[in-house]
């Protein structure tokens, strides 16, 4: 019979078998042509998406302002911002001030793809940990491509490409995909950070990054101790319907920063303790062992 630390080493070795598995399904097709690569956290199959790839600014006009497709001219849009932020900036070249504005997270037409696909699977996995994420392969010689300016030091480290599609719209048709399943998501994290030094830390490399990781770690702590808050009022409850009612609200604020922080042990342990308190004993098998 098999010890727990090693029924934990076969656990892991299977995880990585998976991992790898995955990987070679990737440098597989990468072999068939010059491809570039896009990770997405989720798959984005339903409407309005559709499983379409677009850009800020597309996304913005199509679903924000919800102007309808034919109507939306990214390209007089972008036109137009360039004007605009000229008053503030003149001695750079488009292409360089539309990359600032995208790297600082303002809305253009550029959509970000990287010529690394490892850089892809980081940015499919981080994030959104209960949805299966996706890996986009496009030819690069499907549409015009530009490498970022130098002088954005994240750009270099992510192995940026910038595609520049005419209407901001990539179809499915025009792309392939690889699958990351949702379970397996922290164990790519695990395998880039060691093997690759591909984390949030070297990812996110500027200042820039840091305040956004940041901001985006300090909504997970809030949720979090949102979560821990009702979970203590769901202990002390006198009904069940409250009790109940409070176990829910834990969850939904547990879950919410998961999604924030994928890496939040502690929302995963206390995440599944809320899910056996209700009677969801699947999902708190799930959670608990995703903590451990």
């Amino acid at each position: 019979m098999e010890t727990q630390a090693e029924d934990k080493v076969s656990f892991q070795q299977s995880e990585l078998d998976k991992v790898l598995e995955k990987i070679a399904e990737i440098a597989k097709i990468s072999s068939e042509g010059d491809y570039i690569y896009r990770g997405e956290r989720a798959h984005h199959e339903d409407p309005p998406y559709c499983g379409t790839v677009t850009s800020g600014l597309y996304r913005y006009y199509r679903y924000d302002l919800k102007i309808d497709a034919e109507h939306v001219n990214v390209q007089g849009a972008q036109t137009q911002i360039l004007m605009e932020a000229r008053e503030y900036i003149d001695e750079i070249s488009d292409l360089e001030l539309l990359a600032r504005l995208q790297h600082f997270g303002d809305k253009t037409n550029l959509i970000d793809f990287t010529t690394d696909y490892l850089v892809a699977l980081f940015f499919a996995c981080e994030g959104e940990p209960r949805e299966p994420g996706r890996v986009i392969l496009l030819l690069k010689e499907s549409y015009n491509t530009i490498k970022p300016p130098g002088t954005i030091r994240r750009a270099d480290i992510q192995k940026s490409i910038f595609v520049q599609a005419p209407q901001g719209v990539v179809k499915p048709d025009e792309f392939k995909v690889v699958c990351i399943p949702a379970n397996l998501k922290l164990a790519f994290l695990g395998y880039l950070r060691k093997y690759h030094d591909i984390s949030t830390k070297t990812i996110y490399n500027d200042l820039h990054g840091f305040i956004e990781k940041r901001r985006l770690h300090g909504k997970a702590y809030t949720e979090f101790n949102k979560g821990f808050t009702s979970h203590r009022r769901a202990d002390a409850a006198k009904t069940n319907k409250e009790r109940q009612k409070l176990y829910d609200d834990a969850i939904t604020h547990y879950t919410e920063a998961i999604d924030l922080k994928p890496d939040l042990i502690e929302a995963y342990n206390n995440c599944g303790v809320a899910y056996g308190n209700t009677g969801n004993f699947h999902a708190a098998i799930q959670d608990l062992n995703t903590a451990i």
